[in-house]
């Protein structure tokens, strides 16, 4: 798939600072600072948009003290410290920065356009539609699709059993939407302008009620253009389940230049209405080994062509440092150039759940592992956790990459994939595989060009 439309404006760099006026200053107090940081963002949030910026709320050098989350609801609006070296927040709440938009998508009165009844393999972004009434390019659609029991039995996902109790690892007739902008309808044909992260197979519907359709949306006042850079952010508890950001109901916005030490879960979050998210150079940093039952998901994602680029991981104990948790994480979603210094239960490893085109590339984690495995009943049935993911000149300890199919029935044809291309480290079989089953190429070296990602955005521009 091509995976250069991820991040912010669909795979553009980041505004310059300059390009962004300051607007607020505000200086650390020694006492609680939550009040006056929020009252800065909140007389910025309220000033004109010119272009696409409001202006930026400056955090001067010093330690300031949070104990309510900070919350960004209006486009334009950016927190900004005096350096990652300099400016330092100091809290152990949950969600030190909220940056979520206030309203939701509406469908209106759209109609739901289907697609012709037929096969589109992964990566498409041409589809037949049976009408194309009310459709016209340039708008923003959802495309829908239905988790049949079909495709469930298929992969074997109507097995698992815990403690003698069925686990459900996705209902059937649950829908999994797509974020995507029309740019091109000729006669019934649709072109949307980034790929399709899934295979539509009709041999896997349960009926006609089970044929995807494309869907116009509108969404006013989407919160769009707003981040959170140049600081360092300190939780005084080294053991906590707390997060640093989360982004929701929102595209087009960012986190960079950040040092985020001791955010034991969630450490940045996108939520399932995202899209266009960078996460750039990002220092996360752990204090203390820390070894939960169930791994905490330190950066994770759900939403749609978000970028994580040139960060680093380093310390701590068992986590998932670059997860994604559901059918609501859609791709291209892209990890690239990452450095992991850490423990072996450090797994470069999706949740659960059917997250489908995830790359990681150029992600080095030498003492664990970066996978793409099935997990089975761990969990609450955590099953399949990733269709269509590319593991590309990565190093680790362990490299998996399974192809998802039914580990019960063998005579269940493998209809998924998952990719492992160059890399260097043990390329070992998952969790229950017999063997080898994913799809690979050149394992065990390093191969040309070094970094996909970049050889499809050089493609593209």
């Amino acid at each position: 798939m091509d995976y250069s439309s991820a991040g912010y404006m669909g795979g553009k760099d980041l505004p310059e600072e300059t390009s962004i006026p300051v607007k607020m200053t505000v200086k650390p107090t020694g006492a609680d600072d939550t009040k006056a940081i929020q009252d800065a963002i909140d007389s910025v949030s309220v000033m004109p948009l010119n272009g696409k910026f409001r202006g930026a709320v400056l955090l001067t050098r010093g330690t300031f003290r949070i104990t309510k989350s900070l919350v960004i609801s209006a486009s334009g609006v950016v927190l900004r410290g005096s350096g990652s070296s300099q400016t330092i927040i100091s809290s152990n709440i949950d969600n030190v920065v909220k940056i979520e938009g206030k309203t939701k998508m509406s469908y209106g009165k759209s109609t739901a356009n289907k697609l012709v009844k037929k096969y589109y393999p992964f990566g498409s972004t041409t589809f037949e539609l049976q009408t194309t009434t009310g459709l016209k390019v340039g708008d923003t659609v959802m495309m829908v699709s239905v988790i049949s029991q079909k495709f469930i039995e298929l992969l074997g996902m109507d097995k698992l059993v815990r403690d003698g109790k069925p686990q459900t690892w996705i209902k059937a007739g649950s829908s999994v939407t797509t974020e995507r902008v029309i740019s091109a309808i000729d006669k019934n044909n649709v072109t949307l302008d980034a790929a399709y992260p899934d295979s539509i197979r009709p041999d896997l519907f349960d009926d006609d009620n089970d044929i995807p359709y494309i869907r116009e949306f509108s969404w006013e006042n989407r919160l769009e253009h707003s981040g959170v850079e140049n600081l360092k952010a300190i939780n005084p508890k080294a053991q906590n389940s707390h997060q640093f950001a989360t982004f929701d109901n929102a595209m087009n916005c960012w986190a960079r230049d950040l040092f985020l030490q001791d955010f034991g879960s969630g450490v940045v979050t996108t939520g399932p209405a995202t899209k266009f998210v960078t996460l750039k150079e990002l220092q996360v940093v752990y204090t203390a080994v820390y070894l939960p039952a169930a791994p905490p998901q330190i950066l994770s994602f759900e939403g749609t062509q978000h970028l994580h680029i040139n960060s680093t991981i380093t310390g701590g104990g068992k986590y998932w440092p670059l997860s994604s948790g559901s059918t609501r994480f859609r791709g291209p979603i892209v990890h690239h150039n990452i450095n992991i210094d850490a423990t072996a239960g450090a797994q470069a490893v999706p949740h659960m759940r059917w997250s489908t085109g995830m790359l990681y590339d150029n992600v080095i984690n030498p003492k664990g592992s970066v996978s793409f495995t099935y997990r089975g009943i761990m969990g609450s049935g955590h099953g399949w956790t990733m269709g269509w993911g590319v593991i590309y000149n990565c190093q680790a300890k362990t490299l998996v990459a399974s192809n998802p199919h039914s580990y019960f029935d063998a005579k269940k044809p493998v209809l998924y994939k998952n990719y492992l291309i160059g890399s260097k480290g043990t390329n070992t079989k998952g969790w229950q595989a017999k063997e080898l089953d994913g799809t690979y190429d050149r394992v065990g070296q390093m191969v040309a060009p070094q970094s996909l990602y970049l050889a499809q955005v050089a493609a593209r521009k």
